[in-house]
């Protein structure tokens, strides 16, 4: 997926999943992690990098569930 800011139309070419494995290098204690995650992407515009390129609003990131176990539901 990628990132986009709602603001300035900005899309950056890193996935979503890059910006989080970076942020957790960034931070030891996991709920701090889990709260730069959250603030990062919460109420952000994201489009998926696949299909029709659908955009899609983050409301929260669910920490206790996998992405092999979870679908989305539209």
């Amino acid at each position: 997926m990628l990132c986009m800011d709602s603001i300035f139309k900005f899309m950056c070419t890193r996935s979503c999943l890059d910006r989080i494995d970076e942020l957790k290098k960034n931070f030891s204690d996991s709920k701090k992690w889990e709260t730069a995650v959250r603030a990062e992407y919460s109420q952000q515009v994201i489009i998926a990098n696949w299909g029709n390129r659908r955009s899609y609003t983050v409301n929260d990131v669910d920490f206790t569930h996998s992405p092999t176990t979870m679908t989305f539901t539209f």
